[in-house]
């Protein structure tokens, strides 16, 4: 079910077609794979490329940063833990932090050069056809790392609610769905999981004495959310990009933004899938339904629009 709801996601336009979306999702997964499997660097690395297609990519630090305890939790759980061990501990979680992050300077490094610094713009001008502007004259942000943030500040109102306003409604009325199956996602998580606001709780999933993975994945058959305790960073990076992503950017992005990088959302509805047909849940039953219906209508449309070159998030 889950694959199936990934494959049918509505921002599956995005995915299918040659744009930065699916460079992004793909590296986004291999860097989880590579995480769940104690492959730290390597994960970070594809992170790193991941971030070079998209910025919300920096986001991805979290998994970084849940991995990194993880580890650190495992060996004080076996005794293993020291002075030095920490020290190492700490330098890899900011080696492998600036990994990811890297992707997104070395685009804004790029943007810079390739504008910014005469002789190669002007090269770069002359191969694109377009002016470039001269040294005395250079854009406003050329003092800054990129244009990506100046573009997004002036041009697409991107900043702490700019975009409430009135004629915004539509677009937020557009990205409800999706927020709203974040949220729920995390709201009925964090409801199976009550003891993870203990942070001895917290250290005992990050250790892994609360019970081994398979004996968390049938509990999880028979809670609300239908997620174990393994998922916790992927429920909280998801709930994190549907908070920002109402508060701070342009609202309608926020389909794509999550159906890219946040599998938990596909998960839970999985499991609502899961309880309507085992469980006989009829507001599991209403919630996949209304979740179905807006799966379709919005890759539908969104595939007629982004085809043919009119406007779509």
């Amino acid at each position: 079910n889950t694959a199936v709801f990934f494959i049918l996601q509505p921002s599956s336009i995005f995915t299918l077609a040659p744009y930065t979306e699916a460079f992004f999702v793909f590296f986004c997964l291999v860097g989880m794979l590579l995480m769940e499997n104690n492959h730290l660097f390597l994960g970070s690395c594809a992170f790193a490329v991941a971030t070079c297609a998209r910025s919300n990519g920096i986001t991805l630090c979290g998994y970084v940063v849940y991995f990194s305890f993880r580890k650190l939790a495992c060996a004080s759980r076996q005794g293993q833990l020291h002075w030095a061990r920490m020290l190492m501990g700490a330098f890899s979680l900011v080696l492998q932090c600036g990994v990811v992050v890297s992707g997104h300077l070395a685009f804004s490094l790029f943007g810079n050069l390739l504008y910014c610094k005469s002789d190669f713009a002007i090269l770069s001008a002359l191969q694109h056809n377009f002016r470039p502007h001269p040294p005395q004259d250079p854009r406003p942000w050329c003092n800054q790392l990129g244009p990506y943030r100046f573009v997004q500040q002036t041009y697409w109102g991107v900043g702490f609610l700019e975009y409430f306003e009135f004629k915004q409604v539509p677009n937020f009325l557009l990205a409800l769905p999706i927020l709203s199956l974040a949220i729920l996602c995390a709201s009925s998580f964090l409801s199976d999981h009550r003891n993870l606001l203990h942070p001895r709780s917290l250290y005992e999933v990050l250790s892994g004495s609360s019970g081994g993975t398979t004996g968390k994945s049938r509990k999880a058959l028979g809670t609300s959310s239908g997620l174990n305790l393994d998922t916790l960073p992927y429920v909280a990076h998801a709930a994190f990009l549907a908070i920002f992503a109402f508060f701070f950017i342009n609202v309608q992005v926020s389909t794509r933004l999550l159906c890219s990088s946040c599998p938990s959302v596909f998960w839970f509805l999985a499991a609502l899938t899961h309880r309507s047909q085992v469980a006989k849940d009829p507001l599991a039953r209403k919630l996949v339904a209304i979740y179905c219906c807006f799966f379709s209508i919005y890759a539908s449309i969104g595939c007629v629009l982004f085809s043919t070159f009119l406007p779509w998030t």
